[in-house]
């Protein structure tokens, strides 16, 4: 045995564990001395790898089905008594062990970033956080079933009752926070759906919902499906539970069980962004979104003009009959697909006349461009067509806009990034990959705007752009 493996077999505080005394207040208003025995921040003899399983279990699980897949039988428990009962009396104790505990401390350390607000749901009077997240936090909210726990929780800076199994809402406004958590918990509610779109409502966007469990539980409040699944079948229920509840991008699955002494108990952490996971796949939403031009100019509207605002009346009109036949799932005619093809050359031939993107230009400031990888330009949208490889398929390029920054690549090769200077709504971004007649291919982005107007307009799209991972600078687009 090591010199520090046998040190740590006779002082626990190598470990972290540390006995204290809690001052609990006891329902006749007096106060009761509860010794506890808490986890401090000590990796002596562990270590924290952290495994993607996300392209190996959603190959595994193949494509989601149309329909929610678990029925109702699937969310009963062996004990349908009360919760408020069962959670009654606190628990000051650890529901998973000293290295599972550490590992998912380790992990919020490396992806919370300082100055977050942060929510913590189904909590109790340890979330596991680091120990210097209260001083770096904007905020640590707590929610969780029993007041007497979450009183004595040292990292939360505001908590708030709830049982989310009776009222799965949270009593939070929109947008309220960067990160919400929950440890150990998901296996626990019977109306998980509706607490994901809470959750959705409650972050900010491109803000995470990082849920981590491992394989303990009180079985006979745990829901029936659970306690026959194995460890990874929770994984994908979890990311089930994202993608019905729609609004979130695609879940990532991580085995991040520690290893070293005290290490017995898996950690497996599912985690997702408010945002979209696929891009739409109808050219025509985006169309829709398009504004024409509006507003002071600084010369009559000629011919380039003209065509560009034809072009922009054919592509609504089209843009509301493809909906509308999505809508009624009919099928096309052969006169209807010979009308669209008539129209979308005569859009072709009116963009070739009207030349780069239509947008008129104020004075000293470019509001669109032609570059060497694409073109761009911004209104009450960012708009941004960029040349990729015509080899590319759909499946090897993502697009991510979280919490201000902009990143596109192909086959995980960066093509663009970059710190947006616009407010945008990134909830609301949208992309397709669009065949071109000469064989190539163009990603084309659309970004709305949260503001526009007079003077906000003026800014460029970014502070700091890369292309292909060379720092890019044009006017207008980039400060």
């Amino acid at each position: 045995m090591s010199p520090l493996s046998l040190l740590a077999s006779t002082d626990p505080v190598v470990f972290g564990v540390r006995e204290e005394v809690l001052s609990v207040m006891r329902p006749d208003g007096e106060l009761e001395e509860v010794p506890v025995q808490r986890y401090v921040e000590s990796d002596a003899g562990m270590t924290f790898p952290l495994s993607d399983l996300s392209e190996r279990l959603y190959a595994a699980n193949g494509p989601w089905p149309d329909a929610f897949p678990f029925p109702p039988d699937a969310f009963k428990r062996e004990d349908e008594a009360d919760d408020e009962d069962f959670y009654s009396m606190p628990r000051f104790c650890y529901h998973i062990d000293e290295g599972a505990v550490r590992a998912i401390t380790n992990y919020y350390k490396s992806h919370i970033a300082d100055g977050s607000s942060v929510l913590d749901i189904c909590s109790s009077w340890v979330s596991h956080f680091p120990a210097d997240f209260p001083a770096k936090m904007a905020r640590i909210a707590g929610s969780g079933m029993n007041a007497l726990e979450l009183e004595q929780n040292e990292q939360l800076s505001d908590f708030s009752p709830k049982n989310l199994n009776v009222d799965p809402t949270l009593p939070y406004e929109d947008e309220s926070f960067d990160v919400v958590t929950c440890v150990v918990s998901v296996d626990y509610l019977i109306q998980p759906i509706k607490v994901f779109k809470e959750v959705n409502r409650v972050l900010k966007p491109g803000g995470k919902f990082i849920l981590s469990q491992s394989n303990r539980c009180f079985p006979s409040k745990a829901i029936t499906m659970w306690l026959a699944q194995n460890d990874l079948e929770h994984c994908l229920v979890v990311a089930a539970y994202f993608h019905y509840s729609k609004g979130w991008t695609r879940p990532k699955i991580y085995d991040a069980s520690p290893s070293g002494p005290r290490t017995s108990d898996p950690v497996f952490i599912v985690e997702a962004s408010k945002g979209s996971a696929e891009p739409p796949k109808l050219d025509a939403s985006r169309w829709l979104k398009k504004k024409k031009p509006s507003g002071p100019r600084m010369m009559a509207p000629g011919p380039r003009m003209m065509a560009d605002s034809e072009a922009a009346d054919i592509e609504e009109r089209l843009a509301k009959e493809i909906l509308a036949q999505k809508a009624s799932n009919s099928d096309w005619t052969p006169s209807m697909l010979a009308g669209m093809e008539t129209d979308l050359a005569r859009v072709n031939q009116l963009r070739a006349e009207a030349g780069d993107s239509g947008l008129p230009e104020t004075a000293g400031f470019p509001r669109h461009g032609r570059e060497p990888w694409g073109t761009w330009s911004h209104g009450s949208d960012i708009s941004l067509e960029l040349y990729v490889d015509a080899a590319t398929r759909g499946k090897d390029v993502r697009v991510e806009c979280l919490v201000g920054f902009l990143d596109v690549r192909c086959n995980d090769v960066p093509l663009l990034s970059g710190r947006l200077a616009q407010q945008v709504v990134a909830t609301d971004l949208e992309w397709t990959l669009d065949e071109l007649d000469d064989g190539k291919r163009v990603l084309c982005l659309l970004l709305p705007k949260r503001q526009s107007g007079e003077g906000l307009d003026e800014a460029p799209v970014f502070t700091s752009l890369r292309v292909g991972g060379a720092k890019y600078e044009a006017p207008g687009l980039v400060a």
